[in-house]
């Protein structure tokens, strides 16, 4: 199974119980996702880290970049952390990557205690490379090299890569509250999403005839997102249903020019995720969410 080294971001900001917290929901998430994809993985969680193990990687970076609190993601080699053993190993991975001619740059870190600085196993895996590399007219270019080779060493493991995919980040659904979001259109959509992207669970109401395909826009996210039928979609209405399904705000994908007529209000607060958004801006959006 192929190694991916995943990565988080605000949230290794919170205090360490908060941050363990989110760090088991971002795996059980991560996780579910994969199980409605039929695909099998191992997900293994280290401070700062999650390794996860796959048998796909096109597959798998294809789910992995839906989950919410993943920033990035690289499928990475996996060997020891002795220097000369992970310069060996990059160094023969070079000759598969690099072409006459190019330039390259090692960039290394660690995590732990070893023998060597980052900046010392930077050198000695450039050597390396140039090395393995001879007679190719192979040069290190650290400002804009041709290829890139990363190099993170965690205590007694090394791992290598080339490639940094993106996630969608913010924080792992289901760290926050739940809200209560009307589907009546693509906007509606985006607004759900960005409060998924917040941490929260969402209960989406049906908000007239575009809302099964915003439920369409959102499903690849969150396959369990089901649509709720009420009777009165007003936002008395809502706050209601809201009371009932114990939520605690009500979502709309109401834009900044769209609040001219007037912001409802109601007994919990109503949120406008779009606000602050250009139209230009929601539609970019709308289509990265559509593109999945």
């Amino acid at each position: 199974m192929g190694t991916i080294l995943v990565r988080y971001g605000e949230l290794a900001l919170k205090s360490r119980p908060v941050r363990l917290r989110f760090e088991r929901t971002l795996i059980r998430n991560i996780e579910d996702l994969f199980i409605h994809a039929k695909e099998e993985c191992l997900v293994e969680r280290q401070w700062g880290r999650i390794l996860l193990f796959a048998k796909d990687d096109a597959r798998a970076r294809a789910i992995l970049g839906r989950v919410f609190g993943v920033t990035s993601f690289s499928p990475a080699n996996e060997c020891g952390s002795d220097a000369a053993e992970i310069s060996k190993v990059v160094a023969a991975r070079s000759l598969q990557v690099l072409k006459p001619s190019q330039s390259f740059a090692i960039r290394a870190r660690r995590t732990g205690s070893h023998a060597y600085t980052s900046q010392t196993l930077a050198a000695q895996v450039g050597s390396a490379v140039m090395k393995a590399n001879e007679g190719r007219d192979i040069r290190v270019d650290l400002s804009r090299p041709d290829v890139e080779f990363f190099v993170e060493v965690r205590q007694k493991k090394a791992y290598n890569f080339l490639e940094r995919f993106s996630g969608p980040g913010g924080l792992p659904m289901g760290t926050q509250g739940r809200v209560v979001a009307l589907l009546d259109g693509e906007n509606g959509a985006v607004a759900a999403w960005m409060m998924m992207k917040r941490g929260c669970r969402v209960i989406a109401v049906d908000g007239g005839p575009k809302a099964q395909a915003a439920l369409g826009m959102l499903l690849p996210w969150v396959p369990e997102l089901k649509l709720h039928k009420i009777d009165d979609t007003s936002i008395e209405g809502l706050a209601k249903f809201a009371r009932r399904k114990k939520a605690e705000a009500i979502v709309l994908g109401r834009t900044y020019d769209e609040l001219d007529r007037g912001i409802p209000k109601a007994a919990i607060p109503v949120l406008f995720p779009l606000c602050g958004l250009g139209p230009g801006e929601v539609a970019a959006l709308g289509n990265k969410i559509a593109a999945g």
